[in-house]
């Protein structure tokens, strides 16, 4: 019954659960008896996990009161998740295990496809149907120990005991996903990239086949095998371009993708709910929306407060109220309307390739780190800060560099320093330190000092930004501008990404595999347009949000207002800042990862 309004039986059942766990629970503390029977015993020692179990599942009963439903004998409408976790129990006798559950579901979805959301909300409904058996069961040993004392029958409580512990303490993010018809569909992918994502991507394409499954005339399964369709019918030849040969070849383009997916959602009668449209609308006319929304707020803030005054002043006193309140009602425009894209437009994650057990090599990445080489103290410090990124993000395809100038002088200097050959000599040690390891190795790439006329100073040219201008030259061998180097040149491969931190930015466990991954994945690939030299699909320049570590929070009180949340892995969160969300792009702080190609053919000469 798929089109029946919301079941209230979930919630029924929880707080009958509720209500007969309690009078078991208070039944058992009553018998104070020495010598229980063993369903007792089972029972006494683990009331802790049953009420917390209740607890757990209370949330779930709301959604899975939303989900298909069937008619019992008693005409009553019940989640059919709920009907199939009772059947199985019946099944396998209370006593679950992994490849019961599995070989029950695959034998339910060669009838029919169970939707996504019922295939996880299997766990909650078995909890469910679980407590509620534990709680009449446990009354009724309750009252045959009371009529038989310690030869009271058995009534399998532990083994229900144990079935729940076993819902509880096992991932079922593998088992459920392998079970998803949707998975199986998507595997197919004809680019092979939906298999080679992360979990987090994979489940990102799943949870969007729901939603727009459940907005038109198609199944979940029928919408998915419709994307692989269109991926392998794509046209593409040896003259269109590999990021985007690759982009139509993949089955998300179709359905993840703006521009892709337009054409899939027309044949499939797609009907966007009123946010969908409403976020659509934001993003169809960001500058429209965003401005006249700003210049609509600042009047009516400011028609709002003269008609205040207007019986206090004059008409020139009126002229001059308004000329002062334009520009804090125009500051007061712009954060509602801040506020108010925020709210309407969600952050959107971006899916990522899993190099959580290897980057692959034609992603290979240096992490490179613009720094100038003031004195011995900091020049270690900054060797081993590049030696700990190193450790945390170890991989063959990810090496590490410091790009070097020494500071600014007034007058003409020799280059032959104390400072360079420190750096050299300690990088060198690092290289040896790791010499059996398989992993990427450590660089030094120093440039010399220019005269810069307009500063009066003699300095490294353009400072950071130059470096990285410099470093991509060296890196596609236009032209070499650092004379001095140190490093296994001959071992260091093609450089397809450069992943850019300021010299005292962290670089969590793993996020350097999660930034790659996510460059490299083909709807994130950047395409530039021929004409206009910009890129139009993708990007070149991915930056995760920036915070302040917990340690750096507590330096001052000003530090402690500025620095939000810190104590969480800030390079796999999606937060929601206004450009970004409104625009999908944002302005670059220097720190993040970019397309060496990409930058090099949007920048040059500009």
């Amino acid at each position: 019954l798929p089109g029946k309004s919301r079941s209230k039986r979930p919630r029924q059942i929880y707080r009958q659960c509720g209500a007969l766990l309690a009078t078991l629970e208070s039944r058992l503390y009553a018998l104070r008896s020495d010598e229980p029977s063993e369903d007792l015993r089972w029972l006494y020692d683990n009331l802790r996990l049953l009420r917390s179990h209740l607890h757990d599942v209370a949330d779930s009963t709301k959604p899975m009161g939303k989900l298909p439903q069937v008619r019992t004998a008693r005409d009553e409408s019940v989640p059919r998740c709920l009907v199939l976790a009772r059947s199985l129990l019946v099944a396998v006798d209370n006593h679950l295990t992994e490849p019961a559950f599995s070989f029950f579901i695959e034998a339910v979805e060669q009838i029919e496809a169970l939707r996504l959301a019922e295939l996880w909300g299997m766990i909650p409904a078995l909890k469910l149907a679980l407590l509620q058996i534990i709680a009449e069961q446990g009354l009724r040993a309750h009252e045959a120990f009371h009529a038989h004392g310690s030869d009271a029958p058995a009534f399998g409580i532990g083994i229900m005991i144990t079935s729940l512990r076993f819902l509880g303490e096992s991932d079922w993010k593998e088992t459920l996903e392998q079970l998803s018809v949707v998975h199986r569909a998507l595997s197919l992918d004809p680019a092979g990239v939906y298999p080679r994502m992360d979990f987090e991507s994979r489940e990102y394409y799943r949870k969007v086949i729901e939603k727009i499954a459940a907005q038109s005339d198609v199944g979940e399964l029928e919408l998915a095998q419709m994307a692989v369709k269109s991926a392998q019918q794509a046209r593409v030849d040896s003259t269109t371009p590999a990021p985007l040969r690759d982009r139509l070849r993949h089955a998300g383009y179709y359905f993840i993708d703006d521009a892709g997916s337009q054409d899939l959602l027309h044949r499939i009668g797609y009907r966007p709910s009123f946010s969908v449209s409403v976020q659509r609308l934001f993003r169809r006319f960001p500058d429209e929306l965003y401005i006249i929304g700003i210049e609509f707020l600042t009047l009516v803030t400011v028609v709002a407060l003269m008609m205040s005054i207007v019986r206090t002043h004059g008409g020139f006193g009126l002229i001059v109220s308004a000329l002062l309140l334009i520009l804090p009602a125009t500051q007061a425009a712009i954060e509602l309307m801040n506020y108010l894209v925020t709210t309407i437009l969600t952050p959107r994650p971006l899916p990522k390739l899993d190099f959580s057990k290897g980057v692959d090599p034609s992603c290979a990445t240096m992490v490179a780190i613009p720094t100038l080489l003031i004195n011995e103290k900091q020049i270690k410090r900054l060797v081993d800060d590049l030696e700990v990124r190193y450790l945390v993000n170890h991989d063959p395809n990810i090496f590490f560099a410091l790009l070097t100038d020494l500071p600014d002088t007034a007058e003409p200097a020799l280059e032959q320093d104390a400072r360079i050959e420190l750096a050299i000599r300690l990088l060198e040690n690092l290289n040896q330190k790791y010499r059996g390891e398989s992993y990427g190795g450590f660089y030094l790439f120093h440039r010399h000092r220019v005269y810069n006329p307009r500063e009066s100073a003699w300095m490294g040219w353009e400072r950071k930004r130059g470096k990285l201008l410099d470093l991509n030259q060296y890196l596609r061998q236009a032209y070499d501008p650092f004379p001095v180097k140190a490093g296994d040149l001959a071992r260091l491969p093609r450089i397809r990404y450069v992943l850019t931190l300021d010299s005292d930015t962290q670089l969590p466990r793993g996020s350097a595999q999660r930034m790659i991954g996510t460059m490299a994945h083909p709807l994130n690939c950047p395409l530039v347009d021929p004409d206009l030299n910009i890129v139009t699909e993708g990007y070149g320049i991915l930056q995760p949000r920036v915070g302040v570590s917990v340690h750096s929070a507590t330096r001052s009180r000003l530090a402690s207002i500025y620095s939000g949340q810190t104590g969480f892995d800030i390079y796999s969160r999606a937060v929601s800042d206004v450009y970004q969300d409104l625009y999908g792009e944002g302005i670059f702080t220097g720190k993040g990862i970019y397309d060496v190609d990409a930058l090099r053919r949007v920048l040059e000469r500009r």
